[in-house]
């Protein structure tokens, strides 16, 4: 089921990537990184120490350009969540909880570019490096399905920024470094720990 899921939104991103080119106004791009996720708990376990996971995360990433400021960006990402829970002993007992979740984040992009006159004067004609601010909201569903325990659906707020730079002078490739932070509203747990 969940190899079934990963493929069918990626058959749908390539055939909106297929569809999408014919306007220039509209960017198609792989994405790809790691995620540093924690889940906060109220467990009572003596001795309990809940600490951040890093794990992976890439798909496709949509934008719309609407003036040379603004844009609207779409992302399908395959992203693993999760934390590491230790508990105090001799032993410590240490359990790595991993989820697997499709995520869907909806931005709104505000770029600032960098005037090369400014930087370098007279040796360079455009601008080759922008500095871009996200905010906007995700939408999760976990592969792994829901249970007794934990939710399937994850939503919540989304902010993150980055660096620009084209690759070519016509604009239609770059590359883009970033970071970005999701808050999730929902509990994460069905109890109350």
């Amino acid at each position: 089921m969940r190899k079934l899921a990963i493929a069918s939104i990626f058959t749908i991103c390539a055939l909106v990537a297929g569809l999408s080119t014919a306007n220039a106004q509209w960017y198609i791009a792989p994405t790809a990184g790691i995620n540093v996720s924690n889940i906060s708990t109220n467990d009572p376990t003596p001795g309990l120490t809940v600490s951040p996971l890093i794990q992976i995360h890439g798909g496709l990433s949509v934008r719309k350009q609407f003036s040379k400021q603004f844009s609207a960006q779409a992302d399908v990402l395959f992203s693993q969540m999760g934390a590491k829970y230790t508990v105090a002993g001799d032993p410590d007992v240490v359990t790595d909880f991993t989820y697997d979740y499709v995520q869907v984040p909806l931005y709104i992009n505000y770029e600032i570019p960098f005037m090369p006159k400014n930087l370098v004067p007279y040796r360079v004609k455009e601008t080759f490096m922008s500095a871009h601010l996200q905010a906007g909201g995700y939408f999760g569903y976990g592969l792994d399905g829901s249970n007794d325990l934990f939710n399937a659906i994850d939503f919540g707020l989304a902010l993150g920024g980055g660096f620009s730079f084209k690759l070519d002078p016509d604009d239609k490739k770059r590359l883009t470094v970033g970071g970005r932070y999701l808050l999730g509203i929902p509990d994460f747990n069905k109890s109350d720990q």
